[in-house]
Order: structure tokens, then C-alpha cells, then sequence
């Protein structure tokens, strides 16, 4: 039984290192380390019970905590991959939210997109900001982002469509501003006077008592909305 219990963590601790290869996506997921990790400490778990020794031996505690380390030293050594990319992923998150850097994270993700664009590759770019919105869909900047590929290809409604869907996820009214103000002005230029008042006019009512509602209230005065107080 012994022998077959440290086979097993053995192996297994192996198999987590040859799995927790860096190109391989589901290595990183929440899912695989928690699996992984449980499965770690349970084999261990076993693996200690069956090398303890009969403890009316009085040489108990001389084989049994010795042969116990050197189980869990081997193990751990086998599983390294898996470890020290857990491990990594923690610190490196930690230190993102102690320096404040978690959104510059988030911009580098868009270089390749930002290149694809630059180089005149629209659907390309486009794809790719669709991949970031998949990771992150609480982000409104990668439908924003969508939206002005869309519009630089001429298709205005998916445009207007992305930014729609993009409002309601801005955390700031200033972001909310923005958008909204974007809509309207796509709306305007599509003809749908109407509808670019009202969306004016949710965002006036909205964002009441702050430097945006007198902004949405002079570009309702511009189109003929109201009087701008």
C-alpha cells in the first residue's frame, strides 16, 4: 500500500508539471490549480498515512517524519512547473494591485489589436479586440474599440450596436459621458435626429449635478433639444 500511495502523488506531481506548460491555456485556469492543487495535498495526505510505521516501534518517529519529508520533497520537486507558476501568477498579481498597474496590463493586451490596426488589418484587429472582450466581457473598452473598426469600415449600425452595449459597463460617469456623447453623435449622423435627443437627454438625467449634465444639455441645445441652462 505504501509503495503504491507514493507511486501515485509521484506520478501525479509529474503529470502536473508536464501539464502546467506555459502554452497551454488551461494551465493558467482558476479551475486546473484549484483540481490540481486538491489533488496534490490528497495524495499527499495518503501517501503520509501508509508511510507511518506501527507506533509500538520505538524507532516510530525516526523513520516515519524523515521518510514523510522526503515523500513531500520529491513530490514537490516533481510538481515544480505547477508550483512556481502558481506561485509566480500570485505575486505578480499582487504586486499589479500594489503599484496600481493592473490597467496598463490590460492596454498591453491590446497591442497586437492597436498593430493590426495600424497596418491597416481591420478585421484582424477587429478579431482580436473580440478575443479580449471574450476574456474580460465587463470591459467596455474593447467593444469601444470595436465599434471604431466598424465605423472606419462603413458599417455604422454595428458600430452604434457595440456602443451601445459598451455604455452600461462604464464604471465613471466621465466614461458614460463619453460614450453616450458618441452614440448621439453616430446617431446624428445617421439622420436619427430623435433618437440622439433622447439618448442626450438619459444622459442629462443621468448624470444630474455634474459637469456632464451641462454638457449633454449644450449639445441637446445644439441639435434643437433644449435650452442649454
Amino acid at each position: 500500500m505504501t509503495i503504491l500511495a507514493v507511486a501515485a502523488f509521484w506520478i501525479f506531481s509529474a503529470l502536473l508539471s508536464l501539464l502546467s506548460r506555459e502554452d497551454r491555456g488551461y494551465s493558467r485556469t482558476p479551475l486546473f490549480r484549484a483540481a490540481g492543487t486538491a489533488g496534490f495535498l490528497a495524495l499527499l495526505g495518503w501517501s503520509a498515512t501508509t508511510v507511518a510505521i506501527p507506533r509500538g516501534n520505538p524507532y516510530h518517529a525516526f523513520f516515519t517524519v524523515p521518510a514523510f519529508f522526503l515523500v513531500t520533497i520529491i513530490g514537490t520537486a516533481l510538481a515544480f512547473r505547477f508550483w512556481s507558476s502558481l506561485i509566480g501568477d500570485f505575486f505578480m498579481r499582487a504586486r499589479s494591485v500594489m503599484m496600481g498597474d493592473d490597467r496598463m496590463t490590460v492596454e498591453k493586451s491590446f497591442d497586437r489589436a492597436h498593430k493590426a490596426e495600424k497596418e491597416g488589418d481591420l478585421e484582424g484587429a477587429y478579431r482580436l479586440y473580440a478575443e479580449e472582450r471574450a476574456k474580460d466581457p465587463a470591459a467596455p473598452e474593447p467593444l469601444r474599440r470595436m465599434a471604431e473598426i466598424r465605423l472606419q469600415q462603413g458599417r455604422a449600425e454595428e458600430a452604434l450596436s457595440h456602443l451601445r452595449d459598451a455604455l452600461p459597463l462604464a464604471p465613471s460617469p466621465e466614461e458614460r459621458a463619453v460614450l453616450s456623447f458618441r452614440i448621439s453623435d453616430l446617431l446624428l449622423r445617421l439622420g436619427r435626429t430623435q433618437e440622439a435627443r433622447s439618448e442626450l437627454e438619459s444622459t442629462a438625467r443621468e448624470l444630474a449635478g455634474t459637469r456632464f449634465e451641462k454638457y449633454a444639455r449644450e449639445r441637446l441645445a445644439g441639435i434643437g433639444g433644449e435650452t442649454a441652462p
